[in-house]
């Protein structure tokens, strides 16, 4: 790692420069049947943040797939990252650009295109990371870029069907950039959990402020064609909504979903956009049998860039003077009356339509004589 220079460096160099600073883990185990995946865009002032602190997880998993949504890299790079057990050191040296190996070598670029064979049997399993020395095991790193990517969700689906199938993954840890985890435990309460509860097929984190201290939410509720937390805003995390567990909805910032449970529904729908895509894609879970479990243990800080109006829609990072939430309520009011419309009738959308027009003028008076604005 010494190889890398302070000047000029790449995207993949400044990630393998994260990985090499991480000294301090603490692993038990590494979980090969897990997968995690965060989703990096051009605006990078967090990613570092959450990638030591997936890194820093009492449980990791056995393949971390950093979706580069920008393009920095040109192709998928892949390496070895070797850890012991119970160490306070991440064992093993991790070279640069020797021990990155090239998409063709190691995955079949092809099924990326056929997606009607994305999810055969593999035989080349991409979290090959055993090793002879039982006290000693590897987690799994791959780059992979991602253009013109509509959603967080379709960069997931994009990036599986470059790497899917792989053999043993079961389950998908699915974060933002800006979702990392609160303590070195989120992993271990979400797996535990989903072993405890084998029938759920989507476990979600309590959702916090980037410094942890404020929710935001603890699993949705449905009412009236909408989706709702049943938290107060900017009410402060005294594990008071602790006992929650099967829900509506939860945000995917965080969430641990079955691989099972993706495939069937084939991901998230993109049209819903990235504010909207949770509540959507958990509401097809529940209608096909599944359950959507929270877990207040597991607490991830999301520092919700783009609905707090500090990135721009395309990815990029707004300067301080050209920020606030103002730039973040149009896109998720869009998201709140696509999911609307998505759950009632067709039929009926014309009409609602309509009445929406003199129901918007209605609530607009309410909020102006309840100095509710």
């Amino acid at each position: 790692m010494d190889s890398i220079t302070a000047h000029n460096l790449t995207f993949e160099d400044e990630v393998l420069q994260v990985l090499s600073s991480a000294k301090d883990a603490h692993p038990h185990d590494v979980d090969s049947s897990i997968m995690a995946m965060m989703c990096v865009e051009r605006d990078t002032r967090f990613y570092a943040d959450t990638l030591h602190a997936v890194l820093s997880q009492s449980i990791l998993p056995g393949t971390l797939v950093i979706v580069d949504c920008a393009s920095r890299v040109k192709q998928t790079m892949q390496t070895n990252l070797q850890i012991k057990i119970n160490s306070s050191k991440l064992a093993g040296a991790i070279n640069t650009r020797k021990s990155l190996l090239q998409n063709a070598n190691n995955i079949d670029s092809n099924n990326a295109i056929d997606s009607d064979s994305k999810y055969r049997p593999n035989t080349n399993r991409v979290n090959n990371t055993r090793v002879n020395n039982s006290e000693n095991k590897s987690v799994h790193i791959i780059i992979i870029p991602i253009s013109y990517a509509h959603s967080f969700g379709d960069a997931i689906e994009k990036s599986l069907r470059k790497i899917l199938p792989c053999a043993g993954v079961s389950a998908l840890w699915l974060l933002h950039d800006d979702s990392r985890p609160a303590d070195f435990h989120c992993l271990e309460y979400l797996r535990e959990t989903w072993h405890n509860t084998p029938t759920a097929s989507v476990l979600g984190a309590k959702q916090v402020d980037w410094q942890g201290n404020i929710l935001h939410n603890v699993g949705m509720y449905a009412w009236r064609h909408g989706v709702h937390t049943l938290t107060v805003d900017g009410e402060p995390d005294q594990e008071q909504y602790d006992g929650r567990g099967d829900v509506y909805a939860v945000s995917l910032a965080g969430a641990l979903v079955t691989l099972t449970a993706w495939q069937t529904l084939r991901g998230t729908q993109p049209w819903m956009t990235t504010f909207g895509e949770s509540r959507d894609f958990c509401r097809r879970v529940c209608l096909s049998g599944g359950r959507v479990v929270v877990v207040p243990s597991a607490r991830i800080a999301h520092r919700r860039a783009r609905l707090e109006g500090i990135r721009t829609r395309n990815g990029d990072a707004r300067n301080h003077n050209n920020s606030g939430s103002k730039y973040g309520v149009a896109a998720s009011l869009v998201a709140k009356q696509r999911y609307k419309y998505t759950d009632i009738s067709i039929f009926l959308w014309p009409l609602i339509w309509i009445l929406s027009l003199p129901a918007c003028f209605v609530g607009a008076l309410h909020s102006l004589f309840a100095k509710h604005p």
